[in-house]
């Protein structure tokens, strides 16, 4: 069709008419070489070369000068043959299938895709191709992987998917093409998450399987794997209105060229080249038009050789400046031949192809139309998987059911406060002491609110965040804030749990501790009252009564060793008693000479006060608040120390701890995977200062048990809810216990059950201790709003009671009464240490009498004699005692240190003394 317009055309070649001697190669390197001698060998001789397929091009272009020819191609597109030293004579109105690549760069970049795999056919015209999308992409900061198949894509498609690739640019011809299109859809690499770029110049219906081909699928799974693929190819059909060299539009021309051919066009080989080869008959046709203007002398088309190198510039020269509308478009060629030509952009919409814009290589515009369509309609999807920072900590929900009842429980407490201060002049507040109380609260109220920073939902921390995730825009970036500010935050929500603790349990054990103080010390004043009165009397062995009182002189040391050494001589059994006599004696001059023997009246009037306050029940006596300050001040002072010491020299740091990838909700259609992160509150020895922590609150909860358990059966007056104290201690203790072991060593990286754990902890302890302490309390006013008399009398005699110590006693007899309790421990010490010389005493002389080895003949009769008035016991017995040797007795002294002479106990015992008893 095109060598009759051509020849119909008057004014171009006058007198010479174009004749085509065609051969068909199919596409066979081999046969096209066998074509290719005979046709120069025989005659006439050829002017120039057109060939079709790029194998067939790339065998004649790279022989064709040789013989001076000029080779024009109409269906060559591989890369390989732009290369003007091999292919010194070659030219194309087919573009290069590279023309395609910017294009394809240019996509990318306007849906923003950043990473893309090529998908080749083992062909040369493929590998070119991809070779130079591979470089084109990575100039413009793309990321390119490559897979190569050979006959079975299946491998290679197995690879993609392994790799989540999700931009795939197909080259391959249209019957690999097919099988590549059917493994796809059975790997499940189509639908809304993947994009096919795919070449342009296959048949419209190229996605229906062939039954020849064996395809495992179905047209309507090719339809469906094939749906919302790109084409790009280089314009093989004018779509301009304009006329063309010849006359026609490019529909006019594909209308006539309908007519003429008697298959179905899409069934046509080279159907889609078609206006590709018409045009490259015309621009045949004026090249050798425009040689002849340029011969000289003469000369003529017909004087052409295949030695003619002269004409054979000149046919060069003139198919480089070429020029023309053709129905392909605008026909021109590179300094490298290639045809520069506009790059059209199709989508496969519904089972069509909807043509969605033109590209201009050479002035690098895109004309678009904004026709594209994607599944799900939420845009182009990305390049791949992404990952998305999620940002993990207590739900949302969880956290504002616990703030709900964390601002009731502190309603509560305050109004627990204000009851408690409303009330604070009836009995029952006075000796539950007040101010304690209201540290009690004033620590719960910390600890509940210390919940609001620890259980903070970070961004993220609930499904509703992940669409705001995806609006991003590609960027992995979560909520941060400078590193001091969060060091700050996880010391002061720490700070805040600790103080809370601290005053809330420290009130508890400061009144545990107390009262455990005033009954050990009570304990200790019924033992010392109960000894001061058993040494009033003494027992009577044939001795006199010692007395320990202002009006006797008690007895010198020399009437205990005279008590001992008779009962040596006569009576055995009396030693023990004897032996008691010393301790009494020497407890009676430490007690008469603790003050001097120079002043006696001072010394009675000091012991009689020290009876006195030995005789007053601690118990019953009112508490001063004072007491129970320091307890509280230390522990929370502890609490500072550590936790100032731990910001200053480690301060806690963030760091995040990922956990594996999750799948979107269901419902989203992100093309993301979610990447779980949780922010933790971290320093270099972390583990140490948790270590710190953990045991002096560990042990101050232990000792909180003990006491409590050991405080249990005491009843104290200005403590009435001692009992509810013990309780709140030991409820307090194991849920700390169990559930601080259990938060630290297990549930840290746990956002929703730590925060639960911890929540549950702070909630049970604070209701149960406030309920056990004021519940009482409550109950009680409730039942009583008004004062009764009695507690009216109680009342005053509080106030009588309160102020005991300021008008019954002054500054001086104050002072006087803790010498005399100091005293008092020094001489139990003292007495304990005379004990322990009479004890060695004793045995010494027990020693002694064994070592003498008497012969003993005795008739015993112990006669026990009841006396009320003196507590005595008589011996009587008679003892023949016949000694046939003497031992000789060590001699022991006791001196009372610090004493001076008064008080002192001394023992001499010697061989002579005892001779002279015994015989």
């Amino acid at each position: 069709m095109a060598l009759e317009d051509v020849n119909l055309d008057l004014g171009l070649l006058p007198n010479y008419a174009l004749r085509l001697h065609h051969n068909n190669s199919k596409c066979s390197p081999g046969l096209a070489a066998r074509q290719l001698f005979e046709l120069l060998y025989n005659d006439p001789t050829k002017l120039i070369l057109l060939a079709g397929c790029s194998p067939v091009t790339t065998m004649i272009a790279e022989s064709a000068h040789v013989w001076n020819l000029l080779v024009l191609s109409y269906g060559a597109s591989s890369p390989a043959l732009s290369n003007r030293e091999r292919f010194p004579t070659l030219f194309r109105t087919h573009p290069s299938a590279n023309m395609q690549n910017p294009t394809r760069v240019h996509l990318f970049e306007r849906f923003k895709w950043k990473r893309i795999t090529i998908l080749q056919s083992a062909e040369e015209v493929f590998d070119s191709t991809a070779k130079d999308l591979e470089e084109q992409c990575r100039e413009k900061g793309i990321r390119v992987e490559r897979h190569s198949f050979y006959g079975d894509p299946k491998d290679a498609l197995k690879a993609i998917r392994r790799q989540d690739a999700r931009i795939i640019v197909g080259l391959f011809y249209a019957t690999e093409a097919r099988r590549v299109l059917c493994q796809a859809y059975h790997y499940g690499l189509y639908g809304h998450k993947f994009v096919w770029f795919m070449i342009g110049w296959y048949a419209d219906t190229w996605f229906i399987p062939h039954p020849d081909e064996g395809l495992n699928c179905t047209r309507k799974n090719m339809e469906q794997a094939v749906q919302y693929h790109f084409t790009t190819e280089s314009i093989m059909l004018s779509r301009d209105t304009l006329p063309t060299i010849s006359g026609m539009t490019g529909a006019q021309f594909l209308k006539r060229l309908r007519r003429r051919i008697i298959t179905d066009p899409q069934e046509t080989g080279g159907w889609p080249e078609a206006p590709l080869a018409y045009d490259a008959v015309w621009a045949l046709a004026l090249m050798l038009n425009c040689t002849m203007d340029k011969l000289i002398n003469g000369k003529g088309l017909q004087q052409f050789n295949y030695k003619n190198k002269l004409i054979a510039k000149r046919m060069f020269e003139c198919m480089k400046n070429i020029q023309f509308r053709g129905v392909s478009g605008q026909v021109m060629f590179s300094d490298l031949g290639d045809r520069i030509a506009r790059t059209q952009i199709e989508q496969m919409q519904n089972g069509k192809y909807i043509l969605l814009g033109y590209y201009d290589s050479s002035t690098q515009t895109l004309e678009w139309k904004n026709k594209e369509k994607f599944i799900g309609s939420k845009g182009p999807p990305s390049d791949s998987t992404r990952i998305k920072q999620w940002p993990i900590g207590v739900d949302y929900r969880l956290y504002l059911v616990c703030v709900n009842i964390m601002v009731i429980a502190i309603v509560f407490c305050i109004s627990i406060f204000i009851f408690n201060q409303r009330y604070s002049h009836r009995r029952i507040i006075i000796q539950s002491q007040r101010q304690c109380n209201n540290l009690l609260i004033a620590g719960t109220v910390l600890s509940l609110f210390s919940l609001a920073p620890i259980g903070f939902p970070q961004d993220g921390a609930n499904d509703d965040s992940i669409g705001q995730i995806a609006t991003l825009g590609g960027e992995n970036k979560i909520y941060s804030t400078s590193p001091f500010l969060f060091s700050t935050f996880c010391h002061l929500k720490l700070l805040l749990l600790m103080m809370g603790f601290s005053l809330a349990y420290g009130s508890l054990f400061a009144k545990v501790w107390v009262a455990h103080k005033l009954g050990s010390i009570q304990k200790n004043r019924q033992m010392t009252a109960a000894n001061n009165n058993n040494e009033e009397s003494s027992d009577a062995g044939g001795c006199s009564n010692i007395q320990l009182n202002s009006q006797q002189i008690p007895p010198t040391p020399w009437d205990s060793i005279r008590t001992l050494l008779t009962a040596i001589t006569n009576k055995q059994a009396i030693v023990a008693n004897a032996l008691r006599k010393i301790s009494q004696h020497s407890y009676g001059n430490l007690s008469s000479a603790s003050a001097g023997s120079k002043s006696p009246a001072p010394n009675r009037r000091n012991i009689a006060i020290l009876q006195t306050s030995l005789s007053v029940n601690l118990l019953n006596l009112p508490i001063p608040p004072s007491n129970f300050y320091p307890i509280i001040g230390i522990i929370c002072l502890i609490d500072l120390a550590v936790s100032l010491f731990w910001f200053l020299f480690d301060p806690m740091q963030q760091q995040q701890i990922h956990f594996p990838l999750q799948e979107p909700p269901i419902g989203t259609e992100l093309d993301i995977m979610l990447l779980p992160v949780l922010d933790l509150c971290q320093s270099q020895y972390h583990d140490v200062w948790t270590a710190i922590l953990l045991s002096y609150k560990g042990l101050l909860l232990l000792l909180g048990l003990f006491l409590a358990y050991d405080t249990k059966h005491l009843k104290v007056r200005y403590l009435n809810d001692l009992n509810s104290a013990l309780l709140s201690v030991c409820n307090v203790g194991v849920l700390c216990l169990l559930c601080g072991t259990i938060v630290v060593f297990f549930l840290r990286t746990q956002p929703n059950p730590f925060f639960c754990f911890i929540s549950i902890t702070v909630y049970v302890c604070t209701f149960v201790s406030i309920g056990l302490i004021f519940g009482p309390k409550l109950l009680f006013i409730y039942r009583n709003p008004h004062s009764t008399k009695e507690e009216e009398e109680e009342e005053e005699q509080y106030q009588k009671q309160n102020t005991f110590h300021e008008s019954s006693i002054n500054q001086a007899e104050q002072h006087r009464y803790q010498q005399l309790l100091k005293e008092n421990i020094e001489l139990k010490r003292q007495i304990e240490t005379r004990n322990i010389r009479i004890q060695e005493c004793r045995r010494i002389l027990e020693n002694q009498l064994v070592l003498s080895s008497p012969r003993v003949k005795s008739n015993k009769k112990f006669v026990p004699q009841n006396n009320n008035n003196n507590n005595t016991a008589a011996i009587s017995s008679s003892i023949t005692i016949e000694y046939t040797s003497s031992s000789c007795l060590p001699t022991t002294s006791s001196g009372v240190g610090g004493m001076g002479g008064n008080g002192g106990i001394l023992l001499e015992l010697d061989q002579t003394t005892i001779s002279s008893v015994i015989e």
